[in-house]
């Protein structure tokens, strides 16, 4: 007779947890976190449950004095610092630094090898990809999404509702407005001495740039490989064309239109496309022809279109 005759049954989620790989319910897996394990079940030998029902894998390095609110759970080989706050329900996932004195809001989600320096924060319900980095002194809001291998420079402040692309860099100082939305690969130079400013509901397209001591008014749009010299202005519901480059100290009034957009629709950041939406090849490769002087060189085309601000959208008027 089978010896498992002569014990007890067990019961069912007993059996699905003995049977669950390395990782239990509840672990972070990837980018998606599973079902919270229920308070009643026993926790598996490679986490340990605190008193406030946190759980911490047996290989993450925790400071006595961080702080772990009630349904936090650190994954493995990830660090907590000293002074370190965590918020309820948020995750810190696999290999992820929390640095000294850092904040997570409450359900914040940190994926595997992200980074928050010392001093730093992030909002609650925010989202960091994998290898994001946010470095000493600077913030992330509430209820943003923060790209994979994205990198926030020391002291920037970044709002609340922002959304940034992957690879994308924000120097140090500079200040992104709430419901921004940066695409991939976006560069946003700043300084102590020449802190960028991008005003609320400002979309800058994939590959954009911005130069040092910009500033951008709530609403306008950058397009896809645009160039936003140092120290420019952009007036409230502004376009920046696809491949238009803007020298130092340039200025767009509020609804004017420099170049054009291979697609006008406001929203999210579009795909890269190597010609603008006129077809002009050989001025969208003068434009990125360096050694081109610049009077010989066409960085600006016509305005195309008038707009007026309404709060956080801008509507044609022709």
């Amino acid at each position: 007779v089978a010896r498992d005759s002569f014990e007890h049954p067990r019961p069912a989620a007993s059996l699905s947890a003995s049977r669950s790989p390395a990782l239990p319910t509840g672990s972070v897996v990837g980018h998606a976190v599973s079902a919270p394990l229920s308070p009643a079940a026993p926790a598996p030998a490679d986490w340990r449950v605190l008193s406030n029902g946190a759980r911490v894998h047996r290989t993450a390095q925790v400071a006595p004095s961080a702080k772990l609110a009630p349904g936090v759970v650190v994954g493995a080989a990830a660090q907590v610092a000293a002074g370190a706050r965590i918020g309820q329900g948020a995750v810190v996932s696999a290999r992820a630094r929390v640095e000294t004195d850092a904040v997570v809001g409450a359900d914040a989600y940190l994926g595997p090898g992200v980074s928050l320096g010392p001093g730093s924060s992030v909002g609650s319900g925010t989202k960091l990809e994998d290898s994001a980095v946010v470095l000493a002194g600077a913030s992330v809001g509430g209820g943003a999404h923060v790209g994979a291998h994205a990198h926030v420079g020391p002291g920037a402040v970044v709002g609340d509702s922002v959304r940034l692309g992957g690879a994308w860099v924000v120097g140090p100082s500079a200040r992104i407005a709430d419901r921004v939305t940066l695409g991939d690969g976006v560069r946003v130079e700043s300084g102590p001495q020449s802190p960028t400013l991008v005003g609320a509901g400002s979309v800058v397209d994939n590959w954009a740039s911005l130069g040092a001591g910009s500033r951008l008014q709530p609403d306008p749009r950058v397009g896809v490989l645009a160039s936003v010299g140092p120290g420019v202005a952009l007036g409230s519901c502004a376009t920046v064309g696809d491949g238009v480059a803007l020298a130092h100290r340039d200025s767009v009034r509020s609804g004017v239109s420099v170049g054009s957009l291979a697609n006008e629709a406001p929203g999210a950041p579009r795909s890269f496309s190597s010609t603008s939406a006129h077809g002009r090849a050989s001025d969208w490769v003068a434009r990125r022809l360096s050694f081109v002087p610049n009077r010989f060189r066409r960085t600006t085309a016509p305005v195309r279109r008038r707009y007026r601000p309404t709060g956080a959208r801008c509507i044609p008027t022709r």
